[in-house]
């Protein structure tokens, strides 16, 4: 409790501070931007409160599951410094609330914070935001989930990460190591070597299509297995490919993807190598179609799914997995939104029956 109150006067000490420069310094220009949002989640066989995108294996069903929640509030901040010679540097920092999200008082969680530098053709990048591979997400409600172990691979790290630019298309290398696994230190992490990804990615017209971008990027990195002063690892490794196409009011985006042990990155449907021969291989890959009816009504349907080969995984392993989701909404004002979701997930199970949850989640939120 006294760490979480002393990174809330930290937080409000920064989002001052920089206020009060950006009076004192014309030249400074920082913007504070975020949401704040209110759910009532129910989740016919699952915590609501959780989010994830996989069922639980279990042997008895368990009851429907309502919940109440703020943990998706977000609260970022923009700066952006003066071009100094030929350089142009911004830095980002963004948290929410869903580090905990199974408590009425959920711990603050950092997404973002980083800065970027770019000089022409050139732009570099230190800290932690989105990976670089497949940086498509669906348009759900639910940010807990995201279609992760059910079609889109997706994570934060923190990074060193390289971009070219040239006309239309982007050329990036980067980096990436987490510090540990859901906030222990466990041997996931632990590895000598980071990640290593790349990606190649265009934007621009395409066969009519304004603004149109198609991405292709590879995954290379460890799944660590021992803690030991000796590592042991599995070798993990993707490769994906992702798009989002604007047409008039219709917004096509998605992914496809091909992994080997990258439970790490939300794939494999979750199931985790046991040795350094593991060999968890899955296919996977979402879509998602937003519709703009008016200017004040939106609506979002997508489909999600993943495979893993049934042969080289263990009997009660999740085989495939499988999410379907549709929201609309509403805007009130300019500001303030009514979203309702609704979301159907079911997990086949190697050896096992398959389970399936229901979840209906309505949100009102104001974005500033």
């Amino acid at each position: 409790m006294i760490r979480d109150l002393i990174v809330c006067i930290m937080v409000t000490m920064v989002v001052a501070s920089s206020a009060l420069a950006e009076t004192v310094n014309s030249k400074l220009n920082t913007t504070i931007y975020g949401f704040i949002q209110g759910d009532v989640i129910y989740s016919t066989d699952d915590p609501a409160d959780i989010g994830r995108s996989i069922n639980n294996r279990r042997t008895t069903p368990t009851q429907g599951d309502l919940n109440f929640s703020a943990q998706y509030t977000r609260l970022g901040l923009n700066i952006n410094a003066p071009t100094r010679g030929d350089w142009n540097v911004l830095g980002n920092v963004e948290i929410d609330f869903a580090n905990a999200p199974t408590t009425s008082n959920p711990n603050l969680r950092l997404r973002h914070g980083y800065v970027q530098a770019k000089n022409g053709s050139f732009g570099l990048l230190v800290g932690q935001t989105w990976m670089l591979l497949a940086q498509q997400n669906p348009n759900t409600i639910n940010y807990n989930g995201y279609l992760g172990r059910a079609g889109n691979l997706w994570s934060r790290y923190p990074q060193v990460r390289f971009s070219g630019y040239l006309d239309k298309f982007t050329l990036e290398g980067a980096v990436l190591k987490m510090t540990n696994d859901n906030n222990t230190a466990t041997a996931h992490s632990l590895t000598e070597e980071p990640r290593y990804q790349a990606r190649l990615a265009y934007k621009g017209d395409l066969f009519g299509i304004k603004n149109a971008l198609i991405a292709v990027g590879g995954d290379i990195g460890k799944y660590g297995l021992s803690t030991g002063p000796t590592e042991i690892a599995a070798k993990s490794h993707a490769v994906a490919a992702e798009m989002n196409l604007p047409i008039n009011r219709l917004t096509l985006n998605g992914e496809i993807f091909w992994a080997k042990n990258e439970s790490l990155l939300l794939g494999s449907c979750g199931v985790n190598p046991t040795s350094k021969d593991s060999d968890i291989t899955s296919l996977g890959g979402y879509i998602n179609i937003n519709y703009k009816i008016s200017d004040k009504l939106w609506m979002n349907v997508g489909y999600g799914s993943e495979e893993n080969k049934a042969e080289k995984i263990a009997v009660n392993s999740a085989r495939q997995n499988t999410v379907i989701f549709g929201n609309i909404g509403y805007k009130l004002t300019s500001d303030l939104s009514l979203i309702g979701e609704y979301t159907w997930n079911e997990t086949n199970f190697k050896g096992f029956d398959k389970l399936s949850n229901n979840r209906y989640q309505f949100a009102v939120k104001y974005d500033f």
